[in-house]
């Protein structure tokens, strides 16, 4: 968006601009119809994680999964798929945790076709 340069033409435009660039604590990019989502954490936020190195970011991404499903924004299933854990260890970690359990119509239905085999 191009727009004339007076002094109030330039003010509307910084303000453009700030508004529509990527910001640094999140930026989102999508490649081949998959959305990608990056969140940035402040270097001493990070170095003051007390987790080994290898261990942060499966970590985090366990915290941010459960706090997604503890607030009811992520289902079960995409909040077990962002920790990598299988269900039974997902279902055991809500347990663990003391987040109960959303059981709905889906849920009951998935039940009863896997008990039929």
């Amino acid at each position: 968006m191009v727009i004339p340069n007076s002094g109030f033409d330039t003010l509307l435009n910084r303000v453009y601009t700030f508004f529509h660039q990527p910001t640094l604590s999140t930026i989102a990019r999508v490649e081949r119809g998959k959305m990608s989502l990056q969140i940035e954490i402040p270097d001493t936020v990070a170095q003051a994680l007390r987790l080994p190195l290898p261990e942060q970011k499966q970590q985090l991404l366990i915290e941010l999964a459960l706090a997604l499903y503890a607030r009811d924004i992520l289902a079960f299933g995409k909040a077990r798929e962002l920790t990598g854990l299988s269900k039974y260890e997902f279902g055991l970690l809500l347990g663990r945790r003391g987040i109960p359990r959303h059981y709905g119509a889906e849920e009951l239905e998935d039940d009863i076709a896997y008990a039929r085999g």
